[in-house]
């Protein structure tokens, strides 16, 4: 589905994707943020690949049951929020996140802010 939005904060580029999440990417180490930095204790040897890629997500939002759900979606029970805008405040610390539904003819809304 993808991407759907790009906003860049100091080294990081944030990527909003159609199926609903960010994807964090850092210029500098030149690899997307993982969501378990991995740890090396004494005596431990470093898992590589053990970790994964940091992908925060939208909510359910809301969505309109108007008659294109009815005919063509009302058996699905969940979609994605597309992440259409993001971006963060002045100090970095919050994240300004909006979109809605990605199929044609579905009329919805989601909004978030993150911290």
């Amino acid at each position: 589905s993808g991407i759907r939005s790009v906003s860049f904060y100091e080294h990081i580029i944030t990527v909003g994707t159609g199926h609903g999440s960010l994807l964090f990417y850092d210029i500098r180490a030149q690899r997307f943020l993982d969501e378990k930095p991995p740890r090396a204790c004494y005596g431990q040897k470093q898992k590589l690949g053990g970790s994964e890629i940091l992908k925060l997500t939208t909510g359910k939002g809301w969505l309109n049951h108007d008659e294109t759900w009815r005919n063509y979606f009302s058996e699905i029970n969940f979609f994605p929020n597309a992440v259409y805008t993001h971006c963060y405040d002045s100090s970095g610390t919050k994240l300004f996140v909006s979109g809605g539904p990605l199929p044609s003819g579905l009329h919805g809304n989601y909004a978030g802010l993150w911290s």
